[in-house]
């Protein structure tokens, strides 16, 4: 799956090639959040090929305002 890490998730959606990701309810301010997906979550149409996934609190991260 694809997760907000402390908020729950609308059904993520692609687009022409963009992942949207909406929380369904609103961030904290000044609140750390990352974002976390499984290595099987997202799959390319054209090659198949899987993405890599985020494990970590690191890679995609921010703090609300």
């Amino acid at each position: 799956p694809i997760v907000l890490a402390r908020k729950p998730l609308s059904e993520p959606t692609i687009a022409a090639n963009v992942l949207t990701i909406n929380p369904t309810a609103s961030m904290a301010a000044a609140t750390g959040h990352w974002i976390n997906i499984d290595a099987t979550a997202i799959r390319t149409k054209l090659s198949g090929a899987l993405f890599a996934g985020i494990s970590n609190a690191t890679d995609w991260n921010w703090t609300t305002a």
